[in-house]
């Protein structure tokens, strides 16, 4: 029966009468197929009986190997486990391969009570082959206890998925830090240089928003206002508004407002809308800063300078300069030079007509035409007498008296 047996380990050791002893032996399998091991004791001098010296058979079937691979998610994290309502967090998971072949590529899934929340695609990975995923989130708005976990699919051949899924993380979502809006704003009037494009004087307000709080503040509005006295109320007069973005804690928006002047003592400030969960209000108008101002005269259009000089050819060169005597801005519509026989301007035929349209700054002086040409057709001959006017249309000329020039004598 044991005519192939191999001999593979002896041990030796002496026992006493009725005495025993435990032996064992670590073997490598050999290749696939069925093997019997037993195990035989020498007989010693003297022994009585020698046929009990060698045990019973043991069959012993050697496989091949199959090898299949396990995914399991593990090492569950978040960035922030006490975030506020609405901030936002990070979770992350590691994908491992525990068995000992390599697996397909599958799916990551990102869930929170059963709620998901976003996915990651995983390559295929050798046995031992990790892959870390993660997932920004946004905390819920309501205050509470969350758990947030993560699922690999399964892949073929898996030996196990009942470790495809990572625990449970906890993450308690608190009440968000306010933010705090504070405004702070000064005024002044504006005085215009003189010069063609000038405009009309006007009050000019800096207001600057700042988040002095710890949390976010969504975007809201800032006003501006004037007021007759230094104390802040619902029916002070609203100047304009701009929308102001979101600020970060510590962010601030600065913005300029102009707006008309108005005669007399007023007060101007500027507030932001308060945040929905902004706390402390207080601060969100800026003082009111006092301006006092005069009263601004009307527009008045005066030609100040007539020019017209003759040239060969029975030309004429004409121009007109223009200067507006009052505060606020004017719009003419058109400046033109007339030709007349006669001192009185009974009749006026029109030599040129100039620029139209244009508008005229606070006490400034501009230059309508200078160098336009009106060509004569025949020959002239004589003395001749001309003059410059401008038409005032909006607002209205405060002294039309003012609006041609001085008559100039050319002799032909």
């Amino acid at each position: 029966m044991f005519a192939a047996a191999r001999h593979l380990s002896p041990i030796s050791r002496p026992l006493s009468a009725s005495g025993s002893g435990d032996e064992s032996v670590t073997l490598t399998a050999p290749p696939a197929g069925t093997y019997y091991y037993s195990a035989c004791v020498d007989a010693v001098p003297g022994e009585s009986d020698t046929a009990n010296n060698c045990s019973s058979s043991v069959a012993v079937r050697v496989t091949v190997p199959v090898t299949r691979p396990d995914l399991a998610v593990v090492s569950p994290s978040v960035s922030d486990v006490r975030p506020g309502a609405g901030g936002t967090f990070t979770f992350s998971a590691t994908v491992g391969n525990v068995g000992d072949s390599a697996s397909a590529s599958t799916t990551l899934r990102f869930s929170t009570s059963d709620t998901p929340l976003g996915t990651e695609s995983v390559d295929g990975l050798n046995a031992s082959g990790r892959s870390a995923g993660s997932i920004p989130l946004t905390a819920p708005s309501t205050p509470g206890t969350y758990y947030y976990g993560a699922c690999v699919d399964q892949v073929p051949d898996e030996t196990n998925t009942a470790n495809n899924c990572s625990r449970g993380v906890a993450v308690t979502v608190t009440e968000p830090p306010p933010p705090d809006l504070a405004v702070s704003a000064s005024s002044s009037t504006v005085g215009r240089e003189p010069g063609c494009n000038s405009k009309d004087p006007a009050i000019r307000a800096s207001a600057t928003v700042r988040n002095v709080g710890a949390g976010n503040a969504p975007a809201t509005t800032l006003r501006y206002y004037r007021s007759s006295d230094a104390t802040v109320s619902a029916d002070d007069a609203e100047l304009g508004s701009v929308v102001v973005p979101a600020l970060a804690a510590s962010g601030s928006w600065g913005h300029n407002l102009e707006s008309d002047l108005v005669a007399g003592t007023h007060y101007y400030y500027a507030c932001a809308d308060p945040a929905p969960i902004e706390q402390r209000r207080a601060n969100n108008c800026s003082e009111p800063q006092r301006i006092a101002t005069s009263a601004l005269s009307p527009p008045d259009l005066a030609v100040i300078r007539l020019r017209a000089v003759k040239r060969p050819a029975n030309r004429i060169i004409v121009g007109v300069i223009v200067k507006n005597l009052g505060d606020r801005t004017v719009t003419y519509h058109r400046a033109r030079v007339c030709r007349s026989t006669d001192r009185e301007f009974t009749s006026c035929e029109t030599v040129a007509v100039l620029l139209a349209g244009e508008t005229f700054p606070v006490r400034s002086e501009c230059v309508v035409d200078d160098g336009a040409t009106s060509r004569t057709t025949g020959s002239i001959s004589g003395t001749y007498y001309y003059r410059g006017c401008v038409e005032a249309v909006a607002p209205e000329d405060a002294n039309p008296e003012n609006d041609c020039s001085q008559i100039m004598e050319v002799v032909h």
